[in-house]
């Protein structure tokens, strides 16, 4: 278990314990309170696990489409280019012969 994770059980213990103890010795308010530090405690950890998910998908989703899209390119590229490649070769071999009649 990591060091984090066991601090934060440890502090919901102890919260939980004082949320008992202030119901057994009548003190409503103080527990009622600390409950609620707890909901908001709760409520932003929620938020910042959502944040960190949806900046985690949108770099996925940059990421893929930044590479379809480069992809895409060289394969209309490719597309245009290697006829020329195959059939006049000898332009991209060293030299340019032209024989006049």
């Amino acid at each position: 278990m990591k060091k984090s994770t066991k601090w934060v059980l440890w502090i919901l213990g102890f919260t939980l314990a004082a949320i008992f103890i202030n119901f057994f010795m009548n003190l409503f308010s103080f527990a009622y309170a600390l409950i609620t530090v707890l909901l908001l405690a709760l409520m932003g950890w929620g938020f910042v696990v959502k944040l960190k998910n949806d900046v985690r998908q949108y770099e996925d989703h940059y990421r893929r489409e930044s590479h379809s899209e480069i992809n895409d390119i060289e394969r209309y590229t490719r597309s245009i280019i290697s006829p020329y490649l195959t059939e006049n070769s000898r332009l991209f071999q060293g030299g340019f012969s032209c024989s006049i009649k």
